[in-house]
């Protein structure tokens, strides 16, 4: 009975007009959902299901991202997948959430160097859980990630500047950019990469304590790998 219901309100969303876009957010959810248990689906769906009566209402590309943020969150929180990467070129790849010197990794798995312009990077809303998008990082016109390369944010600096900086950490990256946000280490959280439309391009679920201090959270190998505690390697190829 609760399984028709759901499918109902999924439906009536649909009728009700609006663009593509907002559907394509409730798609997400469901299928977000449909990577756990039951109580994965029923999340998911139920983001979905929220996410895209928004889009289907607002129209536009923000209703979809509400659709697309409502469905990952919803496929999170119900015991679905913590990362999603959809093929992407621009991945994260690690994150250092306590310590001190706090920071998170994007890498480019990909063949061909992928343009990040306008592209951005955010923690979550605790209003909802999805992409906090008023105070994302936006890469400027110009950014590139290289084949097989390194981005590296800085974390927690007041002073953020919008372009890239100097003022990295003691690492391999000479250059880095700057976010006045920090990824909760208490209460985990989930970190997304977003595209110039604020899409969500892809997004990784730090869990709560997610690594001990002096360590890090990245993939093994690179790019592909399961996410576990690692060594801090900033702006450099993972190690354990």
């Amino acid at each position: 009975m609760k399984r028709s219901a759901l499918v109902l309100a999924v439906l009536v969303t649909v009728a009700c007009g609006g663009s593509g876009t907002g559907g394509t957010g409730g798609g997400t959810g469901t299928a977000g959902g449909s990577g756990g248990h039951s109580g994965g689906a029923a999340g998911g769906a139920a983001g979905g299901a929220a996410g895209g009566a928004a889009g289907g209402h607002g129209g536009g590309s923000a209703g979809g991202t509400a659709g697309s943020a409502g469905g990952s969150a919803g496929g999170t929180a119900g015991g679905g997948a913590s990362t999603s990467d959809g093929g992407t070129a621009a991945v994260i790849n690690e994150i250092c959430a306590r310590g001190g010197n706090e920071y998170v990794e994007l890498y480019n798995p990909g063949a061909t160097a992928k343009d990040l312009s306008g592209y951005g990077f955010c923690d979550s809303d605790p209003d909802g859980g999805g992409p906090y998008l008023s105070r994302a990082l936006r890469f400027p016109s110009g950014t590139s990630l290289a084949s097989h390369g390194f981005l590296l944010i800085a974390l927690g600096r007041a002073d953020a500047g919008a372009g890239p900086t100097t003022n990295c950490l003691d690492a391999g990256a000479t250059t880095c950019f700057e976010a006045s946000f920090n990824i909760s280490n208490s209460l985990g959280e989930t970190a997304w990469v977003l595209d110039e439309q604020s899409a969500v391009h892809a997004y990784t679920f730090y869990p709560a304590n997610g690594h001990d201090a002096g360590s890090s959270y990245g993939r093994l190998p690179d790019g592909t790998g399961a996410f576990a505690q690692t060594s801090r390697t900033p702006g450099v190829a993972n190690a354990p």
